[in-house]
């Protein structure tokens, strides 16, 4: 693993959940298409993203972290939702030649409503099967009491302009998963 455990259980696993959580409320209080089709695009990469890390799915390259890094960990995608990460390899993560133009053959609400509704207890447990020096990690990001944030420098002639973005679930909301 490039990154040390503890930053997957400090930042990069919060800071999918966050996103996750972020995006999937956010789908649901917008009706500006361009904005629901963003937040909906993002949800999916971060629903992606948690669903090969809890199933332990490595990846094309073995090299994505996945949940038996940390513990041993069993966790297989339900049926009814093999469509839907389907669709979002298809319609959201790849620019594939069977894409769909039908809106009713398209990832929708009705499918990010289920891939979180069994996203969220997969990642419950796979918190509660933590050992204790896990369980304080993953709960370090709590205590912050911070937003979760992705920031970076970006040159300019000029100077430098410190880019940051934040969610707006704070991590007092995100880390209430927990059992």
């Amino acid at each position: 693993m490039a990154g040390q455990p503890a930053d997957y259980l400090e930042e990069h696993l919060p800071y999918e959940m966050s996103m996750l959580e972020h995006t999937y409320r956010r789908m649901h209080r917008t009706d500006i298409e361009p904005d629901w089709n963003a937040f909906m695009e993002s949800f999916c990469i971060h629903a992606r993203n948690l669903k090969m890390f809890v199933t332990n799915d490595t990846g094309v390259n073995n090299s994505c972290v996945i949940a038996r890094d940390f513990v041993k960990f069993d966790c297989k995608v339900p049926s009814n939702l093999t469509g839907a990460f389907q669709r979002i390899n298809e319609q959201i993560a790849h620019l594939t030649k069977r894409r769909v133009v039908n809106p009713t053959d398209k990832f929708d609400i009705d499918d990010a409503r289920n891939v979180h509704g069994w996203l969220i207890p997969a990642m419950q447990k796979f918190i509660a099967a933590l050992d204790e020096d896990g369980r304080k990690r993953w709960d370090s990001a709590a205590k912050e009491k911070r937003r979760l944030k992705v920031a970076s420098e970006r040159p300019t002639r000029t100077g430098t302009i410190r880019i940051v973005t934040s969610t707006s679930v704070t991590t007092d909301q995100i880390f209430r998963i927990v059992p």
